[in-house]
């Protein structure tokens, strides 16, 4: 995730629009060594911990569910939100706040500062196109899930329903689980409740991963 981000800075600072990368410490000794001109801005050290979390990384990776990793992954994004939240309200408190972020998907925290200081945002989708849920990207035949065991051209019937059920259901796991948590957050921190689920309707999202695009549509 933090490569395409990368290459979106090294295109506008070729532009001459000032960016910055802002991430926690554990990205740093990456980009010191090979994009030592990219200006970074540090959100400290991650409040997951980086061997734990790399572990899990890899058991997600290697799961063939999607449905499985989907939600394992809640809890991570549930938890990470105060500290990212937190973190990125300081530094625009510090700093004063930027003129656009681009905001890589699975960042929550990122979209909410956004609507606390009423910044304009691009959305960053690192991933194919089903990780973005069924109500911003609809169903389109013989496109794979994350981690699906199958390339688009060889799912049948099965492996097409199995696609179309699970994006329908984990809209209503997250509904229940990480919005909730979320919009509990928000207003713990004085933001009102919005639906999380389909906040992100209107806005632009980059397909910017190495995967490309798995089938020709205008989105």
């Amino acid at each position: 995730h933090l490569n395409p981000l990368v290459q979106v800075a090294k295109g506008l600072n070729a532009e001459g629009i000032q960016s910055s990368i802002i991430s926690y410490d554990s990205v740093l000794p990456y980009l010191e060594k090979n994009h030592p001109e990219l200006n970074f801005i540090s959100l400290g050290k991650s409040p997951l911990e980086e061997n734990s979390f790399e572990n899990f990384l890899e058991d997600i990776s290697s799961s063939k569910s999607w449905f499985k990793s989907g939600i394992k992954l809640i809890k991570p994004l549930q938890d990470i939100w105060p500290y990212y939240f937190d973190g990125l309200d300081q530094i625009i408190t510090e700093r004063g706040k930027p003129d656009l972020l681009i905001i890589d998907y699975p960042a929550a925290a990122s979209f909410d500062i956004a609507d606390k200081y009423e910044i304009p945002y691009i959305v960053n989708n690192a991933d194919i196109l089903n990780v973005l849920p069924a109500n911003l990207i609809p169903y389109k035949k013989n496109v794979p899930l994350l981690m699906a065991p199958k390339p688009g051209s060889q799912m049948n019937f099965l492996d097409n329903f199995y696609t179309y059920i699970v994006r329908i259901i984990m809209i209503k796991i997250v509904a229940k689980t990480l919005s909730k948590k979320i919009n509990k957050f928000r207003t713990e921190r004085g933001l009102e409740v919005i639906d999380i689920i389909n906040r992100l309707k209107e806005k632009p999202i980059f397909i910017n991963s190495s995967f490309g695009l798995e089938y020709p549509q205008n989105i």
